[in-house]
């Protein structure tokens, strides 16, 4: 899959993004292949549980997906490709009210389509990512995505 360039939209957000975060080089791997990749949100997170209208979903889903995208590239040596993985999000949230953590998967999906869009995996399917519930984290400032290599064992 070709990689493409930093969009033109996403370049200043970007520099703004770099010196307003932790700075993170690289993206952190452990001795058995964890991938540990952290960035501030771009906006708020999208639910299935949200009736608002589908070009307001569009655009948030697109600042998600573009900064997935753009952290991927930075913080994840070429080349980029690492396998069918196993795709753990945990999000942060301001506020410790009851809620269902599932419906925060539109949001993964995005993140996730990112990361393939960067050469992570050549598609986002059940044969190369499986994701798992998304993590609610109160009071947190960044987003953490760990990907971890799948072995067969792990799903049914």
């Amino acid at each position: 899959m070709p990689v493409h360039p930093l969009p033109a939209s996403l370049a200043c957000a970007r520099d703004v993004a770099t010196r307003a975060r932790p700075r993170v080089d690289q993206a952190q791997k452990d001795r058995h292949g964890v991938t540990v990749i952290t960035f501030l949100p771009p906006d708020e997170l999208l639910s299935l549980n949200d009736r608002r209208h589908r070009m307001a979903t569009a655009r948030i889903g697109k600042a998600w997906r573009e900064q997935a995208w753009a952290h991927a590239m930075e913080q994840v040596p070429p080349p980029r490709y690492m396998g069918p993985s196993v795709v753990d999000v945990e999000l942060p949230v301001t506020t410790r009210r009851r809620a269902d953590s599932s419906n925060l998967f539109l949001t993964v999906k995005y993140i996730v389509d990112g990361f393939t869009d960067a050469g992570c995996w050549p598609d986002d399917d059940d044969r190369f990512v499986y994701v798992g519930s998304p993590r609610r984290v109160v009071g947190a400032e960044l987003v953490v995505v760990t990907i971890t290599p799948w072995r067969q064992e792990l799903v049914a």
